[in-house]
C-alpha cells in the first residue's frame, strides 16, 4: 500500500471517529434534555401536590386525590424521613423503573416469567413497606399519645403560646410524633401562623385520635380557651379507641388462628388423598384446570383475607 492511500484511510478514520464523536454528544445532549424535560415535569407535579394538600387543611371535606393519597402514605410510613426529598412522583418513577428493568432483564434472558416474578414481588414488597410503616408509626404515637395528654394537661394558655409548648414537650416523645410536633414548631416560628402550623401537624400523623385532639387545640387556641377541659375529654375518647383497639386485634388473632387451621387440615386432606390416589395429587393440582382453579381460588380467599386483616385496625 502506498503512502498516500495510508493518508487517505488514516483521515478517512479520523474523520469517521469525529462523526461518531458528534452523533454520540448529540445524543447525550438529547438524552439531557429529555431528563431536564422528566425532571421538570416531575417537580411541576410535586408543586401542584403541595399546594393543593396545603389547600385541603382548610376544608372538612377533603376531594380525594391519587397524589394527595400517595404523599400521605409516604408520610405515614416514614419513608420521607429515611429518604429525604423523595415524593409521590419521584417514588412512582422509581418503581416504574424498577419494573420495567425487572421485566426487561427477564425478557432479554429468555426466561420473561423471572421478570415477571421478580416484578410481581418488588410490588409486594413495597406494599409491605408502606403498611408496616404504618402500622409501627400508630403503635408508636398510641404508646405517646397518654404521655402528650398529661404533659398537656400541666400547662395552660397563659403559660405561652401552643407551639412553645409542644416545644417543651417533645422532647419527652418518640419518633414520629417527636418530628412531626418539631417541625409544626419550626414551621410556626417561621411563618407565624400556628394554626397552620397545628393543621398541618394532624396531617402528617395518621391516628385518628391525635389529628382529633390537634384539631380540637387549635379551635381552642384560637379563642384562648384553657385546655384542661379538652384534655379530660381527649383521655376518656382515648381509653374507649384503645379498648375498641384491642378488642379488634383480639378478634384478628381469633380469625388468624382459624385461617391457619383450615389450611393446615386442607394440607392434611391432600397428603391423604395423595396416599389413596398413589401420589398422583400434584399432577392433577398444577396440571389440570380444576387443580389450577381450586390453587387460584385459594390464593384469592388468603388474599383478601390478609388484606381485610391489615385494614381491620384502621
Amino acid at each position: 500500500m502506498s503512502r498516500y492511500c495510508r493518508l487517505i484511510l488514516v483521515f478517512g478514520f479520523l474523520f469517521a471517529g469525529m462523526v461518531l464523536l458528534f452523533k454520540r454528544c448529540e445524543a447525550v445532549v438529547k438524552l439531557r434534555r429529555v431528563f431536564d424535560d422528566v425532571k421538570s415535569r416531575l417537580a411541576d407535579r410535586d408543586r401542584k401536590t403541595g399546594l393543593e394538600q396545603r389547600k385541603q387543611l382548610y376544608e372538612f371535606e377533603r376531594k380525594k386525590s391519587f397524589w394527595i393519597s400517595l404523599e400521605r402514605q409516604l408520610e405515614y410510613s416514614g419513608l420521607k424521613k429515611y429518604f429525604r426529598g423523595i415524593t409521590g412522583a419521584k417514588y412512582i418513577v422509581v418503581n416504574a423503573i424498577v419494573l420495567s428493568g425487572s421485566i426487561v432483564l427477564g425478557w432479554g434472558v429468555g426466561k420473561i416469567y423471572i421478570g415477571l416474578a421478580v416484578a410481581v414481588i418488588w410490588c409486594f414488597s413495597m406494599y409491605a413497606v408502606l403498611r408496616i410503616g404504618r402500622a409501627t408509626n400508630m403503635q408508636r404515637v398510641s404508646e405517646d399519645l397518654p404521655k402528650f395528654l398529661d404533659f398537656l394537661g400541666s400547662y395552660s394558655l397563659s403559660a405561652g403560646e401552643v407551639t412553645q409548648i409542644f416545644s417543651q414537650i417533645s422532647i419527652y416523645l418518640n419518633s414520629p410524633l417527636r418530628d412531626a410536633i418539631d417541625e409544626c414548631v419550626a414551621e410556626s416560628s417561621v411563618s407565624g401562623n400556628s394554626g397552620a402550623a397545628l393543621l398541618a401537624l394532624a396531617d402528617k400523623i395518621e391516628h385518628p385520635q391525635f389529628k382529633q385532639l390537634v384539631r380540637n387545640i387549635e379551635m381552642t387556641s384560637r379563642y384562648s380557651a384553657d385546655f384542661s377541659s379538652l384534655v379530660t375529654d381527649s383521655r376518656r375518647s382515648l381509653r374507649e379507641y384503645l379498648a375498641q383497639s384491642r378488642e379488634r386485634k383480639g378478634m384478628l388473632r381469633e380469625a388468624v388462628i382459624s385461617m391457619m387451621i383450615l389450611l393446615l387440615m386442607s394440607i392434611m386432606v391432600i397428603m391423604m388423598v395423595n396416599m389413596l390416589i398413589g401420589g398422583e395429587i400434584g399432577e392433577i393440582i398444577l396440571h389440570t384446570f380444576v387443580g389450577r382453579a381450586a390453587v387460584i381460588g385459594v390464593i384469592l380467599i388468603v388474599g383478601l383475607f390478609t388484606l381485610q386483616a391489615l385494614s381491620v385496625d384502621r
